[in-house]
């Protein structure tokens, strides 16, 4: 959601630019609106070049190995091309042309001569649509000379007059109209194109196709952000062709005439005939028939209903269009009630391919709403038993009943049937927070702000409307373009799915360190498990309890199953297990596993054990790997109730690990000598000397250089203090002959016995 409000400052940014310096925002929006082709078209012409130059040169000078080189780069443009080559499939829809249908298209000649506008190549009726477009698709991949769609809905075209199509045909030739900004069409087209080539790359299975999406999926954005600005001015643009051709009276009530009627039928007409459900076990079939009808029996309340509706909806940044209320201000022109349709522009232009179409969308529409046609009608028996709990005492219902009520009434007959009941329950009690919410949710389904303050009361009130009230008011305020107070209500919404989804990831997953308590389950219970559970091939079941910590008030089951030998554990086999554990929480089965740590976990827990025989399925690595735990846990249990036996035994294990050491370790034993000598213990050092020359010293080991000569000549030193100077040179007479560092060189120098031989 700070996506999105990035976005919008970044929108209110270009206005402002747009107003202050038109020609520099003009330059940045053709800036980035080249940069997307502008690398597509340096990726291609580097690799092809880059491949050709190197199949050169391994021709030319005859090094062949560049070959294997050459193909890199050749393949990459060739992919490329590839990806960018895939063929864009046009508009489906019923195409009608010059002969069938030449009313229509004498309509699309006098708008095109009026708007100097591009050439229509091809039109098709769309029976499920209730909107008219022009479709720009390119001749050769997603680049070429494109060819000019004009896609028309039928129930568009069944909800307007001849003069108010002809206006919506002109604002849509206004987008190829060369009397029109032709910089601003360039544009439209622009930003028509690149949702076409993210689709056509993305379809792609390749490295490239790859690149490219990920590349297009950082630029659309950004390139649609920047050019959203000049694309809303185009859409004032269209309007201001469209009001060329007709007039700006007759396409102000062409746009509040389409948006009032398509209101009506999704509001009111759809409702109504899914509530015949309750009657008919099949759809009707001529829905779209139907849907003609209620147009023309729409009452003037109705129309009111629905423009105030309509007019109160304000422009967003879901879409470049701006909302009605601004076009016909744009316009000049003040909102007119419609009226009611006397002959429509299909009827006027059709002809003879009417009726078919209308039988077409019929059967279309007819085979759409089946799934949901079935649906309704199990909704409404259901509730048709509910409500006739309460037709007959109404008026003894508190202020919840009558919620109740209203609720079960408005899912069964609409919102206006419900508000009376939702404003008694408020008479009674005007902080019944249940009772605010719902007619705050009304209020907006019909376009009155005033909603808003009831909801947020509502949650003021009670905890437990903060998430819904937060989903309400986003989607109201976003809608409305007001990013910054609906951030916050997003932020709710974010917080609660973040904290719903943890919950079910921690419902769903069972792990060994999960709190597994006693399952609880009485007599009668387990009986009736041990009765389900006979019938399948399970040799034994373990059933324990767990506490959720995101879920506190969720009971939790989780059944360790342990399958016959040989037995698959099927899905089919699974769920059942399931349908026979209780009822009355969330339910977890998961297969025995003699590894797993759950497994044993709850194998090993009492009363754990429904079904079957009891198992170990600890292995011997497993069971070694018990006993070392429980003797670490008791030794560490005793050292914290003697800790000073605990030091007395460390320091012991210390010190004959030290004289271990001094016993192996001719550098140690060395260093106690030197320190003997220095204290003055001259025959305890002695000693040690005598140690280290001896045939168990360790002096002959190559992991010590020069530690024999530094030993002697240390010796000699020591026997020459003491007068003992014959001793000292047979000591010292086998290092004469040695290689020795320097230092060395001159100890040994200094006792002369060397010089003396």
């Amino acid at each position: 959601m700070h996506d999105l409000l990035k976005f919008e400052k970044l929108v209110f940014a270009c206005e402002r630019l747009a107003e202050r310096n038109p020609r520099a925002y003009r330059i940045r929006v053709f800036l980035l609106a080249t940069l997307g082709f502008a690398f597509i078209a340096a990726i291609l012409l580097l690799s092809a070049g880059a491949g050709l130059l190197l199949f050169y040169e391994a021709f030319a000078h005859n090094h062949l190995v560049i070959i294997k080189f050459a193909l890199i780069p050749t393949v990459i443009a060739w992919l490329l091309c590839r990806s960018l080559l895939v063929r864009i499939e046009p508009p489906q829809g019923v195409e009608i042309t010059r002969q069938s249908a030449p009313r229509f298209f004498s309509r699309i000649d006098e708008a095109r001569a009026k708007l100097m506008s591009a050439p229509i190549h091809r039109v098709v009726v769309d029976v499920g649509s209730f909107n008219v477009g022009v479709m720009q698709v390119p001749s050769f991949g997603v680049f070429g000379r494109p060819r000019n769609h004009l896609v028309i809905g039928l129930p568009f075209l069944e909800a307007v007059t001849v003069e108010e199509f002809d206006f919506v045909l002109g604002h849509e030739l206004g987008h190829l109209s060369s009397r029109q900004t032709r910089f601003r069409n360039w544009i439209y087209r622009v930003r028509q194109a690149w949702p076409r080539i993210l689709a056509a790359l993305s379809g792609g299975r390749n490295i490239m196709s790859g690149v490219f999406t990920r590349f297009l999926n950082w630029y659309a954005p950004y390139f649609n952000a920047y050019s959203f600005v000049l694309a809303r001015a185009n859409e004032y643009d269209a309007d201001r062709a469209g009001a060329e051709v007709v007039g700006a009276a007759v396409g102000a009530h062409a746009l509040l005439a389409s948006d009032v009627f398509h209101d009506h039928l999704q509001n009111e007409f759809w409702p109504a005939l899914f509530r015949e459900a309750r009657a008919d076990s099949e759809p009707p079939s001529d829905p779209f028939a139907r849907s003609l009808q209620a147009l023309r029996r729409i009452s003037p309340a109705e129309i009111d209903a629905s423009m105030r509706r309509v007019l109160a909806r304000r422009t967003s940044l879901a879409d470049t269009h701006p909302c009605v209320a601004d076009r016909l201000q744009a316009l000049g022109e003040t909102p007119r009630p419609p009226e009611v349709l006397q002959r429509s522009a299909g009827e006027a232009l059709l002809g003879e391919l009417r009726e078919g179409l209308v039988a077409e969308a019929d059967a279309k529409w007819s085979n759409a709403i089946r799934e949901q046609w079935a649906q309704a009608r199990e909704r409404h028996q259901k509730l048709a038993e509910r409500v006739s709990e309460y037709s007959g005492g109404v008026d003894a219902l508190d202020e919840s009943g009558l919620l109740d009520y209203a609720a079960l009434i408005e899912e069964a007959e609409g919102r206006e049937r419900a508000r009376p009941l939702v404003e008694a329950a408020l008479s009674r009690q005007p902080d019944h927070a249940p009772s605010l919410f719902m007619r705050g949710r009304l209020r907006l389904a019909d376009g009155d702000h005033d909603g808003v303050l009831d909801i947020e009361r509502a949650m003021e009130l009670s905890s437990d409307a903060r998430e819904p009230g937060s989903r309400i008011l986003a989607s109201y305020f976003l809608g409305r373009r007001d990013i910054e107070r609906g951030l916050r209500y997003v932020e709710t919404v974010q917080e609660a799915d973040q904290r719903r989804s943890a919950a079910e990831a921690e419902r769903s997953n069972i792990l060994p360190t999960d709190d597994l308590t006693d399952h609880g389950l009485g007599a009668a219970e387990l009986e009736r498990l041990r009765a389900t559970l006979v019938d399948l091939p399970v040799a034994s079941v373990w059933l324990v309890g767990r506490r959720l910590k995101l879920s506190p008030g969720l009971r939790c089951y989780v059944a360790v199953v342990a399958f016959a030998r040989k037995v698959a554990a099927t899905q089919e086999r699974l769920n059942a297990i399931l349908d026979a554990m209780p009822e009355d929480g969330f339910k977890i089965v998961t297969v025995a596993d003699p590894k797993g740590a759950v497994t044993r976990k709850i194998a090993a827990m009492e009363g754990a054990l429904v079904y079957g025989k009891a198992r170990d399925f600890r292995s011997w690595s497993g069971i070694v790997r018990d006993a070392a735990t429980n003797w670490s846990r008791r030794a560490f249990g005793s050292a914290r109730r003697h800790p000073a036996k605990v030091a007395g035994a460390l320091a012991v294990a210390l010190l004959v690990a030290g004289y271990a050491q001094f016993r192996h370790d001719p550098r140690a034993r060395f260093a106690y000598a030197t320190l003997l000598i220095d204290l003055g213990a001259a025959g305890a050092a002695e000693a040690q000397l005598n140690l280290l020359l001896g045939e168990d010293g360790g002096l002959d080991d190559n992991r010590f250089p020069d530690l024999e000569s530094r030993t002697r000549l240390t010796f000699a030193e020591l026997l020459v203090s003491r007068s003992r100077d014959r001793e000292a040179r047979e000591i010292a007479l086998p290092a004469c002959r040695w290689q020795m560092p320097d230092a060395l060189k001159a100890r040994r120098d200094a006792l002369g016995f060397c010089s003396r031989r």
